[in-house]
């Protein structure tokens, strides 16, 4: 049954690229440290994963300024946000992202989707 969901999942992906439709988050990777990061695509968000604790969602600002965006994911800290992933593996993060310096981009994700915040 796990296999045929992955599959499902799989087919949900390829079908959703194919007509572009896909998140415009459409990929989710774990790392160890928010040093290995170097490399994230402008679509992907990095968790930062200690050992089964959930720290740091990474988020490549989807303006493309380039910076990274650093969301706490850790509940003893304020603020935090909140993670979950939809049975497609995207990633839904609340509340939104607001950069307050630089470029001050605001958006929301949910479902792998960005959403702008209004002005």
């Amino acid at each position: 049954m796990r296999v045929w969901r992955s599959l499902v999942a799989k087919w949900k992906k390829a079908w959703a690229w194919f007509r572009g439709t896909r998140p415009h988050f459409h990929e989710v990777i774990y790392v160890a440290s928010a040093l290995d990061v170097s490399a994230i695509k402008p679509h992907q968000i990095a968790i930062v994963d200690d050992r089964g604790a959930l720290k740091w969602a990474l988020v490549p600002c989807p303006c493309q300024c380039g910076e990274l965006i650093h969301a706490c994911l850790m509940r003893s800290r304020n603020p935090h946000w909140d993670l979950s992933l939809d049975s497609d593996g995207y990633a839904t993060l609340s509340p939104s992202l607001w950069r307050s310096s630089g470029c001050r981009s605001h958006f929301f994700i949910r479902n792998g989707r960005l959403i702008w915040a209004g002005a």
